[in-house]
């Protein structure tokens, strides 16, 4: 199957959630799966006395999900 367009992005992230998904099910078997990096911001906040902000976001980048990113890839077809 062909993709092209806007849902390309969408699709890959689902296949990296996927992935991922799998790789923390599986991590009694096979435990290398679920072993990766945090990249990203650690929360921060802001007293504003009205009311608090918080920012911050990290992604979990998993031998599973760059597995799941790489046969979603495959399977698609997207060029």
């Amino acid at each position: 199957m062909r993709v092209r367009g806007r849902y390309v992005l969408i699709i890959l992230l689902v296949g990296a959630i996927l992935g991922s998904i799998i790789g923390y099910v599986l991590r009694e078997l096979l435990p290398i799966l679920d072993m990766g990096v945090k990249i990203g911001l650690s929360p921060v906040t802001v007293d504003l006395h009205l009311f608090d902000l918080t920012f911050g976001m990290q992604v979990k980048i998993t031998l599973a999900s760059i597995m799941g990113l790489l046969a979603t890839f495959l399977l698609l077809d997207i060029k």
